[in-house]
């Protein structure tokens, strides 16, 4: 009988912790984390990295590298132009929004 108790137990707590997560970036630093980089470097596959309405300007925001992870990345509000990310880069120095899918 014990062993229905710890199947029903793990059954209960296994798939909260499978659960995807959404991660809040915003423009000026105060969301959960500080860049994007940084909120796609802890995110897990199938999580969300969600960013606010602003633009966003400096490093770990541009030449971003997914790590092999799946995940997707997309503006909080669902407007899509409103979420800006400033690459800042020229011919000398060419800098991108995504380094790898």
């Amino acid at each position: 009988m014990w062993r229905f108790f710890v199947c029903v137990l793990l059954l209960s707590v296994l798939p909260s912790a499978a659960r995807p997560t959404a991660h809040l970036v915003r423009p000026d630093g105060t969301g959960d984390f500080p860049t994007i980089q940084d909120a796609v470097g802890t995110a897990a596959t199938g999580d969300t990295v969600l960013l606010a309405d602003g633009t966003f300007v400096g490093d770990g925001i541009r030449d971003v590298d997914f790590l092999g992870t799946v995940i997707v990345v997309r503006c909080q509000s669902g407007n899509a132009t409103s979420c800006v990310i400033a690459c800042e880069g020229g011919s000398s120095r060419p800098n991108l929004g995504v380094m790898s899918w």
